[in-house]
């Protein structure tokens, strides 16, 4: 069965909706899934007060899953994935603030994890709640098995931004801004498991690494001046294993959504590469003996092939060239 395309490209994204009561953010929602030609979309903030919901979304001409959970009755959070219905995916509930899924793409087995961080004033006040989400997210990669392909996609609400100088290797040097809290237990949970910020590894515009745009134009600043421009952060991270680091093709912020949100579309773009694909890929050409050539009857067989060549008619060039290479390619 035919899961993607030829070249195995997923397009996975993460974005906090803030709602997806309405028929108006859903269908806004649904353009932006086509728009940006996504197969999953981690959804954070639903706002669903139920504690779990599954239905089938149609999104352009193909059916979608939306799989979303929550506490009961809460208004304010919820987390939830909508994934097109040729990935199968076995889905589960862990938290009200966590979910997850798991599909296969011909060999290779993929977990999906969405995530909905508690805001960073929160957690400094009572840090349990942020501190129980990071330990439960830790057990669940200790259990999975080494080759499996992981992906965590979240609001994280962590600013990661100057933690280049102690995690270099988890975050790269394309951070904004200073790293809080919240952020530092991200970048130790990601040196403890191995995994990167993908989305903060390629060198794009500020624009495009940037994740949520406060509400409000006019903001003073600790001198008493007015800023021009609001205050932009990077709290939206998709998450990957280290050594799947060869499979991103891309990861980077989309501002020019259609939904009604401050935050932006984060988007990360994987080359699966599937066991069948590996061995074309190693495939070799068989390799000429040219150590035969030093033999005199090799010498005239292949002179008298070049003469062959040489006095062919009524060939068109691009039959001559093909006829050249054929001979040249003659294994003695």
């Amino acid at each position: 069965m035919k899961i993607l395309n030829s070249s195995k490209c997923l397009n996975v994204g993460s974005l906090n909706v803030r709602s997806f009561k309405s028929n108006e953010k859903r269908l806004t929602v649904i353009e932006d899934i086509l728009k940006y030609n996504l197969h999953i979309l981690a959804i954070q903030e639903t706002k669903i007060e139920t504690e779990e919901v599954i239905e089938d979304i149609l999104i352009g001409k193909e059916k979608n899953t939306y799989y979303s959970v929550n506490k009961e009755g809460d208004r304010h959070h919820g987390v939830g994935l909508i994934i097109r219905k040729r990935l199968p995916p076995k889905f589960a509930k862990v938290s009200d603030r966590r979910c997850k899924a798991t599909l296969k793409i011909e060999d290779i087995n993929i977990m999906i994890i969405a995530i909905y961080a508690p805001i960073n004033s929160c957690s400094e006040k009572d840090p349990s709640e942020r501190d129980k989400l990071y330990e439960q997210l830790g057990s669940e990669i200790k259990r999975l098995p080494n080759k499996e392909f992981l992906i965590i996609l979240g609001d994280f609400n962590a600013k990661t931004g100057s933690g280049h100088n102690e995690f270099p290797e988890q975050i790269a040097k394309y951070g904004k801004g200073f790293m809080n809290s919240s952020g530092r237990l991200l970048l130790e949970t990601c040196l403890q498991y191995e995994l990167v910020l993908s989305n903060i590894l390629f060198s794009h515009r500020l624009s495009h690494r940037t994740t949520w745009t406060a509400p409000y134009r006019e903001y003073i600043t600790h001198d008493g001046t007015y800023r021009r421009n609001p205050i932009r952060n990077q709290i939206d991270y998709i998450l990957i294993k280290k050594q799947h680091i060869n499979s991103l093709k891309n990861s980077r912020s989309y501002g020019g959504i259609l939904t009604d949100t401050d935050h932006k579309l984060v988007i990360a773009n994987f080359q699966i590469k599937t066991k069948n694909q590996h061995k074309k890929a190693t495939k070799k050409e068989p390799k000429i003996n040219f150590s035969e050539f030093s033999k005199k009857e090799n010498q005239i067989k292949y002179r008298n092939s070049l003469k062959l060549i040489r006095y062919t008619k009524n060939l068109t060039p691009q039959e001559k060239w093909t006829q050249i290479v054929d001979v040249l390619k003659v294994q003695m």
